[in-house]
């Protein structure tokens, strides 16, 4: 009976111990990296226990190496920065066309490191975005896009990582913008090859690839409907898959894009409680979603050659002796990769407008 009671005591002034150390501590809620010439500049965003109106810090200093610029905090802060609690990551541009991988080494070195972290582009105003926005407010405004919008897609440290070292795909990173009146935006998705940014993806583009890639999960997409109106529509369930087969010694990949969705608005003289009707409006809808992801394919292909699709890595994993005779070529192969795209989306019943508004 002692022995439990002063096991029981023990636990408790283990509690009172940590509890204390949290005052020594710098906790680190997103970390932002510039560049000027030869020197990395580092934003840390500290969150401040002691004020109630002001929820966060952040600091800044430099260094030849990241490490080195985290290490030079102790000179300016009396705290320990401790990042294990880190969510967010976001990079310059400038940063990003060079090449990641020095940052991407660092912090697969860095033990506290947990690295489950979000990463960001920034194509501007980069330490600004930290100094303005809580690091919870960007994560939030991530996670809701990446629910909502079909064009965002998050990406986590672990991901970015595993694509920039395997085979047959190349990594993207979604992108974030800060205006004139300090509010950040979401703007899509940014293209990579390896660890270089080579350039970003537009709206359409972006959830073009995230149709590829099956990461749509919901969106309200406009339409034009005859020559001057627009609909629009909400999506409800969708699927996509590819798959590849070698034709005359060259990859040939059939995407499937099938789902669900449901008409929201609808500012055409159209009576789609009519089958003809609903016939003519999906064939309209289901011609814009191929194209929105054929656009993708030749921007990706011609524009930036690089497959951030993963269709070299479906070779890798299901025709792995086509994939070691071809690796090699890959570059060439894609930049001419064939392909047929199919679209199946049809009205769901629940929520959709089957007939025009009428007056009176």
């Amino acid at each position: 009976m002692k022995k439990l009671l002063l096991l029981l005591i023990s636990l408790t002034l283990c509690g009172c111990w940590n509890y204390k150390e949290l005052n020594y501590l710098s906790i680190v809620s997103g970390i932002a990296l510039e560049k000027s010439n030869d020197e990395y500049i580092l934003g840390i965003q500290i969150i401040n226990t002691q004020e109630k109106n002001n929820n966060f810090i952040t600091l800044k200093t430099k260094g030849k190496t990241v490490h080195e610029a985290l290490n030079n905090i102790s000179l300016i802060s009396s705290k320990k920065v401790y990042i294990g609690h880190n969510k967010l990551f976001i990079i310059d541009e400038k940063i990003a066309k060079e090449g990641i991988e020095q940052i991407i080494d660092f912090l697969m070195r860095e033990p506290e490191s947990h690295k489950q972290f979000q990463v960001l582009i920034a194509k501007n105003k980069t330490l600004n975005i930290l100094e303005n926005i809580p690091a919870k407010d960007i994560l939030l405004l991530l996670e809701v896009a990446s629910k909502q919008k079909g064009n965002i897609t998050k990406v986590t440290y672990d991901e970015l990582l595993s694509n920039i070292h395997k085979v047959g795909i190349e990594p993207v990173i979604p992108v974030i913008e800060l205006n004139d009146t300090n509010k950040i935006t979401l703007i899509g998705m940014s293209v990579f090859k390896g660890d270089k940014l080579l350039g970003y993806l537009n709206y359409n583009e972006s959830l073009g690839f995230n149709l590829i890639r099956n990461n749509v999960k919901k969106d309200v997409i406009s339409f034009k409907c005859d020559s001057n109106n627009y609909g629009s529509f909400e999506i409800v369930t969708l699927n996509t898959s590819f798959s590849i087969k070698i034709v005359n010694d060259n990859p040939f990949v059939n995407i499937d894009t099938i789902g669900s969705l449901y008409l929201s608005e609808i500012n055409c003289d159209l009576d789609i409680s009519k089958n003809s009707e609903r016939k003519k409006l999906m064939g309209i809808i289901n011609q814009q979603m191929k194209e929105i992801i054929k656009n993708t394919i030749e921007t990706v292909k011609n524009e930036y050659n690089t497959d951030i699709f993963g269709f070299g890595y479906y070779l890798y994993q299901n025709n792995y002796q086509y994939w070691k005779n071809n690796h090699s070529n890959w570059n060439n192969l894609f930049k001419n990769i064939a392909y047929k795209i199919n679209v199946d989306l049809n009205i769901s019943k629940k929520g959709s407008i089957l007939e025009p508004a009428k007056e009176g």
